[in-house]
């Protein structure tokens, strides 16, 4: 006599011709309840972390409940043998992660909190069809006073206020890959540390600190062994002055190239010309005290009937000249611009008279 045998996916009798006489109808009963749940039961799946591993009569179910307050990532394994769509919803709290995968640990699928979605499992690797997730409210910390905070706080945005500076600690770096945290400095500059673990990345500083200007955000993830952090604002090329609408704002002087000129420092900012002819001579050379570029305006007239040039001297460059015709008394004028600090001249070919030496500052 045949024996029965069954099918390969969901395990369904399938009777052997003429087998089961009187005794069909618990098998087929059995099939039917299986096909039930196939395509319509529910399971809900409790758990506080770590692995929970289903039997297959449990991944028999089309959809999956998984719920419980984590207190460490979880998974939620399939047996590797059970190819077919199913459903699931991660109704689970706590700053954890959910993953879905088979027994043979192929692709693996990571379910956010709030979310449904629909899967396909090959029996070894499992794929993400579609998936529904909800708007999801960023947990926030607002400290005030030094704190230390902890990976269970992973995701969270650390606001850092008050007027004092003080210091924001991280948990070690090292073994704790994928948690991360979102900074704001607010009233005031503060410093997050490092437990264990350098930052780095863009905006690291390769050192187990890392001061934030007021007013600056970071994003800080861990790789597993170092803090990497991106997305700095503002940018740290430029500097942050504080103060209030309305309030009388000055600059010192730059004194250095890193500095800042304020508006008296920059050419033409509040610039006039300056008739200095009686302290200045053709042939002479001068110096730029003023420490700013200034422009100089030179006419002088020939006075003779062969052909005359001026030419003009920076940091005794020739930077150009200007000629005059074959005629007594007449003009000819350079403008040119001497930066702070360079020696400038103007110098005549033939006997030329100074008519006007005007300058800008």
């Amino acid at each position: 006599m045949a024996i029965d045998t069954f099918s390969p996916n969901r395990n369904y009798v399938l009777p052997a011709t003429g087998n089961d006489v009187n005794t069909w109808g618990p098998l087929l009963n059995g099939n039917f309840s299986a096909i039930d749940s196939n395509i319509s039961a529910l399971l809900t799946v409790s758990t506080t972390g770590g692995t929970t591993t289903l039997t297959a009569g449990q991944a028999a179910n089309l959809f999956y409940n998984i719920n419980g307050a984590l207190t460490s990532n979880a998974t939620v394994v399939f047996p590797a043998v059970i190819q077919t769509f199913f459903m699931a919803t991660n109704n689970t709290t706590g700053s954890f992660t959910l993953t879905l995968q088979t027994a043979n640990t192929g692709t693996t699928q990571t379910l956010a909190q709030g979310s449904f979605a629909l899967f396909y499992s090959d029996g070894t690797n499992i794929f993400l069809i579609s998936q529904n997730t909800p708007n999801v409210q960023v947990p926030v910390i607002i400290t005030s006073a030094a704190i230390t905070l902890t990976t269970a706080q992973s995701g969270f945005f650390v606001e850092m206020a008050g007027a004092t500076s003080y210091t924001v600690t991280l948990p070690t770096a090292v073994g704790n890959g994928g948690v991360k945290y979102l900074f704001l400095a607010a009233g005031s500059s503060k410093t997050i540390a490092s437990t264990a673990g350098n930052f780095f990345g863009p905006n690291g500083s390769q050192t187990t600190s890392l001061t934030l200007a007021n007013g600056s955000t970071i994003f800080v993830i861990s790789d597993g062994s170092s803090w990497i952090t991106t997305d700095l604002t503002p940018n740290p090329a430029y500097a942050l002055a504080g103060g209030s609408i309305g309030q009388t704002f000055s600059v010192a002087p730059a004194t250095t190239s890193t500095m800042a000129p304020q508006l008296g420092q920059v050419f033409a900012g509040n610039a006039s010309w300056q008739n200095v002819i009686g302290i200045r001579s053709l042939g002479g050379t001068f110096t730029n005290n003023t420490g700013k570029p200034i422009s100089v305006s030179v006419v002088g007239l020939a006075q003779t009937t062969s052909a005359t040039a001026l030419s003009f001297f920076v940091n005794g460059a020739n930077i150009g000249s200007s000629t005059s015709t074959n005629n007594l008394n007449n003009p000819m004028g350079v403008v040119f611009t001497v930066p702070p600090g360079a020696t400038y001249m103007v110098q005549q070919s033939n006997p030329t008279a100074l008519n006007i030496w005007q300058e800008l500052f």
